[in-house]
C-alpha cells in the first residue's frame, strides 16, 4: 500500500471516530446517515479485502511448506535405498549424485531446490528397474516426479507476484475513492448540521496528514516573501 493510500485510510479511521461521537446530532438526518452507513460498509469491504489477500497469502505458503517437507522426506527415503544399492554394486558415480542430505535440501530456496529434486529425480528414474530389488517402486519414483512438478508449479514467478499485488493495490484504491467521495457529499451536507464543536473535529479529522512528511508554509506567505524579496 502506498503512501498516500494508508494517509487517506487513516484519515477515514479517524473521521469514523469522530462520527460516531457526534451520533446525536446527525442521527435523523437522513441523507448524512446514508453517506456515513455506505462510508462505514466500504471501509469494512476494505478491510475484509486486505485480511483475505493476507489469509490467501499465508494459506499458500503453509501449503508449499508442507509439500517441501513430503517431497524432500520421499526424496531420502527413496535416496537411502538407492545409496545402499549404489554402496552394494561399488557404483561411485551413483554414491556421489546421492551426496545431499534433508538439511542441506530444507535449507534450498524455491527454484534451486526443485532443480536439485528434478536431478535426482532423473538419477532415480536412470537406474530404472535396477533399484527394485532395494525396496524402491516404480510407482514411488514416479510420484515422486509428480511431488516435484506440484513444488515448482507453486513457486511464484516475479510477474505472478508483482501483478498480484498491483491487483490488492487497486481494489483497495478503488475502495477508498468511494469512501472520500461519501466524505465530499457529507462536506455538502454539513450546512444543515449546526454545532461548533463537531464541526471543528470535522474539519480536523477530514485532514490528511502526511507520515512523515515536513511542515511547509503556507502558499500566501510563501508568495507574500517572494514579493518583499522582489
Amino acid at each position: 500500500m502506498s503512501k498516500k493510500l494508508e494517509n487517506d485510510v487513516r484519515m477515514a479511521k479517524t473521521f469514523h471516530e469522530v462520527l460516531n461521537t457526534y451520533r446525536h446530532l446527525w442521527g435523523d438526518n437522513k441523507g448524512f446517515k446514508q453517506e456515513v452507513n455506505e462510508s462505514v460498509e466500504l471501509m469494512e469491504q476494505m478491510k475484509q479485502s486486505r485480511v483475505l489477500a493476507q489469509q490467501r497469502s499465508q494459506g499458500s505458503t503453509k501449503t508449499k511448506a508442507d509439500l517441501k517437507e513430503k517431497v524432500v522426506a520421499l526424496c531420502m527415503s527413496i535416496s537411502g535405498c538407492a545409496l545402499v544399492y549404489a554402496k552394494k554394486k561399488n557404483d561411485l558415480e551413483l554414491e556421489q549424485q546421492l551426496d545431499y542430505s534433508a538439511t542441506r535440501l530444507k535449507r534450498m530456496a524455491g527454484n534451486k531446490l526443485a532443480a536439485k529434486l528434478q536431478y535426482v529425480y532423473d538419477v532415480f528414474k536412470k537406474s530404472g528397474d535396477s533399484l527394485n530389488d532395494y525396496d524402491v517402486t516404480p510407482e514411488q519414483i514416479e510420484l515422486f516426479g509428480e511431488m516435484i512438478e506440484a513444488y515448482a508449479a507453486m513457486i511464484p514467478k516475479p510477474r505472478t507476484v508483482q501483478v498480484a499485488v498491483k491487483n490488492q493495490h487497486r481494489s483497495t484504491k478503488e475502495l477508498m475513492e468511494l469512501i472520500k467521495k461519501s466524505f465530499y457529499n457529507m462536506d455538502r451536507l454539513m450546512a444543515n448540521i449546526n454545532n461548533k464543536d463537531f464541526e471543528s473535529e470535522y474539519k480536523s479529522a477530514r485532514i490528511i496528514i502526511g507520515l512523515g512528511s515536513r511542515h511547509e508554509k503556507p502558499k500566501e506567505e510563501n508568495d507574500n516573501n517572494k514579493e518583499q524579496e522582489a
